[in-house]
């Protein structure tokens, strides 16, 4: 049933593009690339296209990267995930709310998942954004079954400075687990942007670094 939810959430995705395409003045193609650390030893990879018209959909493959201590990638760490994104209304480029419906399906697990999310931005002063983001999902794993997940982020961001503090607490009916974090995030060199924070506060508090790199073009 989840991978049906999945398979029609996309469809809006393949379909919106060309049904709007009469109606958008700027009809691009813009490329995303991400590019991330995971790990002490592997990469997180993204790529995909947005597609410029009203719902902006963005769509896509992302995978993971994981070597060995001898310096040779495990094969059984490159899983693709297809993934969606659409927003129903609202912009994330200006004060207010934003829903998004995110989509995702794992072709060599059969995982997949479907979530609702919305923003809010607010501008409290020309140097600091506050922005609140909720998201619900319902996600099947093979082997588990299928539950709902829900979280709850707070940024506060320093245009100026191109760096946010965040703090992010999530439960997960699935794994039964309740998580909770801290960090911080800033922009270096424009596309690169670095990231420190201390995670599992509920549980077993860790402290995580990460780099990432992020390319629209």
């Amino acid at each position: 049933m989840i991978r049906l939810m999945c398979a029609v959430a996309i469809a809006p995705f393949l379909i919106l593009p060309f049904s709007w395409a009469g109606h958008a003045a700027d009809f691009g193609r813009p490329l995303i690339w991400n590019v991330s650390r995971n790990g002490t030893s592997g990469v997180a990879i993204q790529t995909g296209v947005q597609l410029r018209n009203a719902f902006e959909p963005k769509i896509g493959v992302d995978t993971s990267v994981i070597a060995t201590k001898s310096g040779q990638v495990d094969q059984s760490t490159l899983p693709l995930r297809l993934w969606g994104r659409v927003r129903l209304e609202g912009s994330d480029k200006t004060n207010g709310p934003a829903t998004y419906l995110n989509t995702s399906f794992t072709p060599a697990t059969g995982a997949s998942s479907l979530s609702m999310e919305r923003a809010w931005n607010w501008t409290l002063t020309p140097d600091f954004t506050l922005g609140s983001t909720r998201i619900i999902e319902v996600r099947r794993v093979s082997g588990d079954g299928a539950g709902l997940s829900a979280s709850q982020r707070l940024d506060l961001s320093m245009p100026d400075w191109s760096a946010s503090l965040y703090s992010e607490a999530g439960i997960d009916q699935l794994d039964a687990t309740t998580t909770g974090s801290v960090g911080i995030e800033k922009k270096v060199f424009g596309d690169v942007g670095l990231s420190a924070a201390m995670t599992n506060l509920l549980d077993a508090p860790s402290t995580t670094f990460r780099a990432s790199y992020s390319r629209h073009w």
